[in-house]
């Protein structure tokens, strides 16, 4: 409706990346400032593990299983099976 997703006096910013696009910013809220390097790599390896994507680099896996470590790896398996699921 053309309505502003955040209120104008809002402290929060966002920003809109493509994943097939290695992770570029397509649109951004007023403000936004790209984390440090490490959280953006977690974000788009995560991001690429939601689109149920199975072809990492070596370096690439590394940060990925980082971020999902506290998981055992049966229910990692169920949660990606799940995702697939949905698709």
């Amino acid at each position: 409706k053309g309505e502003p997703v955040l209120p104008t006096d809002s402290q929060v910013t966002v920003a809109l990346r493509c994943v097939p696009a290695n992770f570029e910013v397509f649109d951004k809220s007023r403000g936004f400032q790209a984390g440090p390097s490490f959280q953006v790599q977690v974000q788009h390896q995560l991001a690429r593990f939601l689109d149920t994507q199975t072809f990492f680099r070596s370096q690439e896996l590394s940060v990925l299983l980082r971020a999902i470590q506290h998981e055992s790896p049966f229910n990692r398996r169920r949660f990606f099976e799940g995702l697939g699921g949905c698709r």
